[in-house]
């Protein structure tokens, strides 16, 4: 059997491991979502940076109902951030190509995240 810790697994598949189907592929997107304003405002960044740099497409009563089932999901972590830094160091060269949806599946490696 294939030690976890080297598997790679996609955002989707890692949120939905640690929240079921419905909540985890929320969670993906709230991931992806968060990673790309991430790297496109080139910093660690907070709640308020997401909602304000997605504008409409992710109002603040969505992204903090987001960020309180993240924290659930996740309870090591206090926002996506992590995450996001983990994704943006595997994908950062092509990630002006990918929407959300491709960098939610795109296979990756999370290490210890992936087996807690």
């Amino acid at each position: 059997m294939a030690d976890m810790s080297t598997q790679k697994l996609s955002v989707l598949d890692l949120c939905v491991k640690r929240s079921g189907f419905l909540r985890g592929a929320q969670l993906g997107e709230f991931v992806a979502l968060w990673t790309i304003a991430a790297s496109a405002l080139g910093r660690d960044i907070s709640i308020e940076d997401v909602s304000a740099w997605w504008g409409k497409g992710l109002p603040n009563r969505t992204a903090y109902r987001r960020l309180s089932r993240f924290k659930e999901a996740f309870p090591e972590f206090d926002t996506p951030q992590p995450l996001a830094d983990l994704i943006l160091a595997q994908v950062h060269d092509t990630l002006d190509r990918r929407d959300a949806r491709d960098l939610a599946a795109a296979p990756l490696d999370f290490g210890p995240v992936a087996v807690a």
